[in-house]
Formats: structure tokens, C-alpha cells, sequence
């Protein structure tokens, strides 16, 4: 699925989307941004209330002595600003309705092996 990103011609396609019952955590997904051809992998989406939002790939950091505190660092930088918004909104945009999809299918019960999440018609990468 390509979602337009606004006020440019570019475009963003989401793919590999794998659902999560994570409390916030919606979701992993990998994205490709046309025409430039640049994929992103290992992407992860959340949900709480009325927000939602997603996070490039990251690094969890290493833990300072005495700290309990687990902190991660982006892999992925947009640094134009305007761009970075719109192609947020654009990803969120299919993330939304891709999610809606998924939740939708009918699950594998409990006695059901389930293979893989996806099939080759579902990954465009």
C-alpha cells in the first residue's frame, strides 16, 4: 500500500506488518519510501487513547552502573523537519487502516499451527 507524503511527490509503503497485543504496542512493520527506494525495517507502532505514533529501528543503549533505566537510541534521523512531519503523517495514515485490515482476519485457534504472518503477494521488499 503506497500512501502519498504531503506537499511532496514522494511516497511511503508499508509492508511486513506483524500486529502486537502489547498494551501500547500495536505493531512491527518495515517501510519504503519512493522514488528514492529506501527501506526501513524493524519499525514498531503504538497506540494509547487518541495517539498514535511509530518509531524508526533503535539501539537499545548500554545501562550505566546503578541505573534501572533501559534507554534506546534512533537508528534512523529524518532531519528536514516539514518532511519528517509529513511522511509521519502519511505512515501513520497507513498503519491505521493496514492495522484495522489485519485485526480483521480471522486468527488461528489454539489447536491451529500458524506459519508465517505473511504470504509473498504481502511483501512488496
Amino acid at each position: 500500500m503506497k500512501i502519498p507524503i504531503e506537499e511532496t511527490t514522494d511516497e511511503v509503503e508499508i509492508g511486513q506488518y506483524i500486529p502486537k497485543d502489547g498494551g501500547s504496542l500495536k505493531g512491527y512493520f518495515s517501510m519504503i519510501l519512493h522514488p528514492s527506494g529506501l527501506r526501513i525495517s524493524d519499525c514498531s507502532y503504538f497506540c494509547s487513547g487518541d495517539a498514535s505514533w511509530f518509531n524508526f529501528p533503535q539501539k537499545e543503549k548500554k545501562m550505566k552502573e546503578g541505573s534501572t533505566k533501559r534507554e534506546f537510541i534512533p537508528l534512523v534521523h529524518c532531519l528536514n523537519k516539514k518532511y519528517n512531519q509529513h511522511m509521519r503523517s502519511a505512515v501513520l495514515r497507513g498503519l491505521s487502516q493496514l492495522d484495522k485490515e489485519e485485526r480483521a482476519k480471522p486468527r488461528p485457534t489454539n489447536n491451529q499451527r500458524s506459519g508465517s504472518p505473511f504470504t509473498p503477494s504481502d511483501l512488496p521488499f
